[in-house]
């Protein structure tokens, strides 16, 4: 017997309807009052204590063991979707950056490609520009008014700038223009100063050194953007300007870049051309009489049959002007006319000078070191302090040349002639083909420096005993 049945009044016998009913309404009395109790205790008690009965009343074990199958199945399931979700927003959110990505790609190329629509287009007019400016200052090299062709000059130069590809078409044309306004005329003796527009062409032309890096990065620039190749800027620059068989006597070409230009035959009579750059320029032919050529830079030029003489009465006084301090290493100068030009301080190292004509002029303190003089005039020339040491001096006439303090070690002296030059505290050690009859031939030559051998031939103690 369950205690419930005990607790059922009646015992053991079978209780009448009337007798549960009554049993049940004292139960749900005595129940109602201990909730309430409970609910005035502590009512979360109550409240879990009247499900745990419900649920311990309506459900028995297997059922409550299912329902929590079921719900387990129910998480496990929910949690499974979720996860699934999670993947798709994943998925999704790196598919719409692939695609975010492509567009933006896509705004990339459609602007790149508009910048260089845009470009192209900017550099289009900018030719047209430029075409219309070269055609308009070209026609304008053709007035009669002096002023308006200086202009057209200036308005060319300024093309030659803004655009590279046109610089050397612009040299080119203002090169012409002086060829054809200042002509070599063959009957021309005097030296008569250029025209104001050739001299501005001119000055065009030889302040292309204050430019040339400008040029020269635009140059890059320009065939770098129109053929995607890299391009030196020297084989743009370095280019001939062809000035030969023009008039440009007493011209201002004061610092000018002359590099490597066609000088031939030019008429350069009393040009003032200090701290001008005729680096490998061909001068062959060409007249510098009178010229200032004081720290002209004529390295590799080449002067044969040039005239570079000068026509002052006195060529060592203060106001001569003259190739003072020029840089002339390994010039032509073959044949070259130098009578009275002042080469004081000059470098004339490895230059070619056979058969050139430098009487009367004044190299002293020069560097002639491994010069070529074979068969030149150096008669009445001033040498002081020259260096001509492993020069060849073979056949060249040194007739009453001041050869004070000059060196010439390792020189060689085949059949030159000293007569009368003075040659005192000269050096001649190690000096090659030279004779003893030679060195008679000179003044003071008693005081010039041999080694033992030549003191020896010459009847001079030696050196050691000397000092």
């Amino acid at each position: 017997m369950t205690d419930k049945e005990k607790s059922i009044p009646g015992g053991n016998s079978e209780p009448s309807l009337e007798t549960y009913r009554k049993w049940f309404a004292q139960q749900e009395a005595s129940e109602h009052r201990y909730l309430k109790y409970l609910r005035w205790m502590n009512p979360c008690y109550a409240r879990k204590r009247i499900s745990q009965r419900i649920w311990s009343d309506l459900l028995d074990k297997e059922r409550r063991e299912a329902i929590q199958v079921i719900i387990s199945a129910a998480s496990i399931i929910t949690a499974t979707f979720a996860a699934i979700g999670l993947v798709a927003t994943v998925n999704n959110a790196a598919e719409e950056r692939k695609q975010s990505e492509k567009r933006l790609n896509l705004n990339a190329e459609r602007l790149e490609l508009d910048s260089r629509r845009f470009e192209d287009d900017k550099r289009l007019t900018q030719e047209r520009l430029i075409t219309d400016r070269f055609t308009k200052a070209a026609s304008l090299l053709e007035s009669k008014d002096r002023s308006v062709r200086i202009a057209a000059i200036f308005a060319l130069e300024r093309i030659a700038i803004d655009s590279p590809k046109d610089h050397w078409t612009i040299m080119e044309l203002l090169s012409a223009y002086v060829r054809e306004k200042s002509p070599l005329l063959i009957q021309e003796k005097t030296a008569i100063s250029v025209s104001y527009d050739v001299q501005a062409v001119l000055t065009v032309i030889g302040r292309r050194g204050a430019v040339s890096e400008t040029i020269g990065q635009k140059i890059s620039h320009y065939i770098s953007t129109v053929s995607g190749q890299q391009t030196s800027q020297k084989n743009y620059y370095d280019r001939e300007i062809d000035l030969r068989n023009t008039n440009l006597s007493k011209a201002n070409l004061i610092g000018a870049n002359l590099s490597g230009a066609d000088l031939r035959n030019t008429n350069l009579n009393g040009a003032d051309l200090r701290n001008t750059n005729l680096s490998k320029a061909n001068l062959i032919g060409a007249t510098l009489s009178g010229a200032d050529l004081r720290n002209t830079n004529l390295s590799d030029a080449v002067f044969s049959n040039a005239n570079v003489h000068s026509p002052l009465p006195n060529p060592y006084g203060p106001q001569q002007k003259g190739l003072i301090r020029a840089n002339l290493s390994k010039a032509d100068l073959r044949e070259a006319n130098l009578s009275r030009a002042n080469l004081i301080g000059a470098n004339l190292s490895s230059a070619f000078l056979n058969e050139a004509n430098l009487s009367k002029s004044n190299v002293s303190g020069a560097n002639l070191n491994s010069a070529e003089l074979i068969s030149a005039n150096l008669s009445d020339a001033t040498f002081f302090g020259t260096n001509l040491s492993s020069a060849k001096l073979s056949d060249a006439k040194l007739k009453r040349t001041i050869c004070e303090f000059c060196d010439f070690r390792n020189a060689t002296f085949f059949r030159t002639d000293l007569s009368g030059a003075d040659v005192s505290d000269a050096d001649f050690r190690g000096a090659i083909f030279l004779h003893p009859d030679q060195i008679k031939g000179a003044n003071s030559w008693r005081y010039a420096k041999y080694n033992d051998a030549m003191r020896e031939k010459l009847g001079l103690p030696s050196e050691t005993s000397a000092n």
